[in-house]
Order: structure tokens, then C-alpha cells, then sequence
């Protein structure tokens, strides 16, 4: 086998570079699959066996309204048996619990919103990984909507939205077709 020459290196260098470039870039972005099991103990028992959450806070104006609005949509191509529960949590420290409710309602009357204690929100923090901050006081987090699966009376995390990358019809299709 002959070396290869400064051409060939070259070429074989950025292929590789681009190749693991494409990888760190477009992996994250994809729905990732999860078997976790969650701790949601203020969330009622209800009918359903999925639901979808989405952490946000009621002033936001970017991606939380939009996502809400889209999850709407998205319900209304789902029959009623195989509908998830939607659930927004309120990740703002300073709102209530009233104004998560109200809130989530604006977007479809079974939405769900609920603000979690402290203590709670520490808790979804370590365990649905969640990337929150504050940025010129403006709440800072990523917009990602879960689904969970509820097996043998507890939740499990099975898939994990990203907003840059899932359809709304991604979603719909994952309930139409179980």
C-alpha cells in the first residue's frame, strides 16, 4: 500500500473533520430515545397512559407559546382514546399556581399547568436533565417536550422533543400509530 500524499491527507483530514462536525452538530438535534423512570408526584392519575410535558413560564413570548400552540394543533389530529395528557410546568419561581393553570388553558381547555415548589423543581431539574438559567432576566431554557409512558402505576420518560427539529406531525404520527 502507498503512502499518502499531502493532497490525500488533506482531503482525508477534512472529510474526517466534517464527518464528526455533522455528528456533534445533527445528533443532539434528533429525538432521543429514553427508558427512565420519573417522579411526578404531583401530577393527578388520570385515563391517559402517554403525556407530553413542556417546561416554560407564562411571560414568555418565544418558543413557550408557540410549542403550546402547536401541541393544540397537534390533539386535534389525535382520537380521543389514544390522545396524550399535556401538562405545562411553570418553571418561573416567581409565578403561582393559578397562573400556570390559567395559562396552559389559554392553548386547549385539558392542557394542565402546574408550578412546582422549590424543592419540586430541583427535582425535574436533575431528572429530566433541564438546562435552566436566568439571562438578562429573562428565563433561559431549551423548549423541549417529553413523552412519557405510564407502566405499572409510574412514569416513564420515552422520548425527549427537540424544537428545532420535531414536526408537530412527528408527534401526532407517534400516537396514531400505537
Amino acid at each position: 500500500m502507498r503512502p499518502l500524499n499531502k493532497h490525500q491527507k488533506l482531503t482525508l483530514g477534512l472529510t474526517l473533520w466534517a464527518i464528526l462536525a455533522g455528528f456533534v452538530i445533527l445528533v443532539p438535534q434528533l429525538p432521543q430515545s429514553v427508558d427512565k423512570k420519573i417522579n411526578l408526584p404531583f401530577i393527578p392519575v388520570a385515563n391517559n397512559d402517554k403525556a407530553l410535558i413542556f417546561f416554560g413560564f407564562s411571560a414568555c413570548q418565544g418558543v413557550c407559546p408557540t410549542t403550546l400552540s402547536g401541541l393544540s394543533s397537534t390533539l386535534r389530529k389525535i382520537k380521543a382514546p389514544q390522545r396524550p395528557a399535556v401538562y405545562f410546568i411553570d418553571i418561573d419561581e416567581n409565578s403561582s399556581q393559578e397562573l400556570a393553570s390559567n395559562y396552559a388553558k389559554q392553548f386547549h381547555p385539558t392542557f394542565q399547568g402546574f408550578h412546582p415548589s422549590r424543592l419540586q423543581l430541583k427535582q425535574l431539574k436533575n431528572n429530566f436533565g433541564l438546562n435552566l438559567g436566568v439571562v438578562n432576566n429573562e428565563i433561559s431554557h431549551r423548549g423541549r417536550t417529553y413523552l412519557l409512558e405510564r407502566r405499572d402505576g409510574n412514569w416513564w420518560l420515552i422520548k425527549v422533543y427537540n424544537p428545532e427539529t420535531y414536526s408537530l406531525d412527528t408527534i401526532a404520527d407517534e400516537f396514531i400509530e400505537t
